[in-house]
């Protein structure tokens, strides 16, 4: 149950910094386009109903279904998550697969970066619907391929996170201004971009390793 208890924990975790970093886009940026700004309602929107998915399943287990040890092995909507995951994966990655153009004005740059994007959420779409299909957690393990859809999932999520912290820390590096306050702010950029793709591809990593490495605790690998 521990590693099924942390696996919530941490969602609501992320959840709230999710909310702060929507509230200061919401003070920061009151004349951002307005097609922006549903962009980042729409995702928040969404990671908001994940958590909500896994709020459900939380009770499931942890109240109502207390106490019956059958209920561990039971898919639930967990299927959903990859899904969702995939979802708001793919349209940050194109978001920034977009600046990466804007900043570079090349086709290839951009292009590269969404194929990657597709990639992982083509395999996050299988992965997910292998969970689905499975009908049980105990059953996901033996499932047909599903280390190799594990891997190409996270493994493209973490190329294309990296990716993209990389070049746009190369290009922003590139726009020096020679004004001090101008370069402090992409000073600051930079440093978010860097932070942030390495965390998500981190995370990615970490979810491959422990799914592969874990796979006789399905538990641990699953969460």
């Amino acid at each position: 149950l521990s590693s099924l208890l942390l696996s919530y924990l941490f969602t609501y975790g992320l959840q709230g910094i999710l909310i702060v970093q929507v509230y200061n886009y919401y003070i920061s940026f009151p004349n951002d386009r307005l097609f922006w700004k549903i962009l980042v309602y729409v995702v928040l929107f969404a990671e908001l109903l994940q958590t909500i998915l896994a709020s459900i399943d939380a009770f499931h287990i942890f109240s109502s279904g207390w106490g019956k040890f059958q209920l561990l092995d039971d898919l639930n909507l967990l299927f959903l998550t990859p899904i969702m995951t995939l979802l708001v994966g793919l349209v940050c990655h194109c978001v920034f697969a977009y600046r990466l153009y804007t900043l570079s004005g090349s086709k290839v740059v951009c292009i590269a970066v969404i194929l990657l994007a597709l990639l992982a959420c083509g395999s996050g779409l299988a992965f997910g619907m292998i969970l689905r299909i499975s009908g049980s957690l105990s059953k996901v393990i033996h499932a047909k391929n599903i280390y190799l859809v594990c891997g190409l999932w996270n493994g493209a999520g973490a190329g294309c996170d990296v990716s993209i912290a990389g070049l746009m820390t190369f290009y922003l590096s590139r726009s020096s201004t020679g004004y001090k306050t101008t370069d402090v702010l992409l000073t600051r950029i930079i440093r978010m971009t860097i932070e942030t793709g390495l965390f998500t591809a981190t995370a990615s990593l970490a979810s491959a390793i422990l799914f592969v490495g874990y796979r006789e605790n399905f538990k641990v690998s699953i969460y």
